[in-house]
């Protein structure tokens, strides 16, 4: 149960910025200590991530702070996502720029699962 606290304690930046349905539904997978996939909302974006993993803080950090949002490219026509993760920041790059190609590359196989999932 601590281990599961120390991962909500480190989450709780994170968790603020979801609707308190899936805020629930986060809480109840981490306690529960399983790492259940998880549909969440963030600005505007839906995404699955996993309860005790990375995933929430990728999506944050795509979604929310928007840390893509500084690229300054002309129409690009292709866009290669290297080490792509669960596909947040694919998902992010597609709205920002609607006419590119999108070439999601990820190697672990969960992510990749979750990659296809999500895009």
């Amino acid at each position: 149960m601590k281990a599961h606290l120390r991962t909500l304690r480190r989450q709780r930046r994170y968790l603020k910025h979801l609707p308190i349905l899936d805020i629930v539904r986060f809480l109840s997978a981490t306690l529960l200590g399983t790492n259940t996939k998880i549909r969440v909302h963030l600005n505007g974006y839906t995404v699955t991530v996993r309860s005790r993993t990375s995933d929430l803080n990728v999506a944050v950090h795509s979604f929310v702070y928007e840390e893509l949002k500084p690229i300054s490219c002309d129409s690009p026509r292709a866009i290669i996502d290297a080490g792509a993760n669960i596909g947040t920041s694919s998902m992010y790059l597609a709205r920002l720029f609607p006419q590119a190609t999108i070439y999601a590359v990820e190697m672990e196989n969960e992510n990749f699962s979750l990659l296809k999932a999500n895009t």
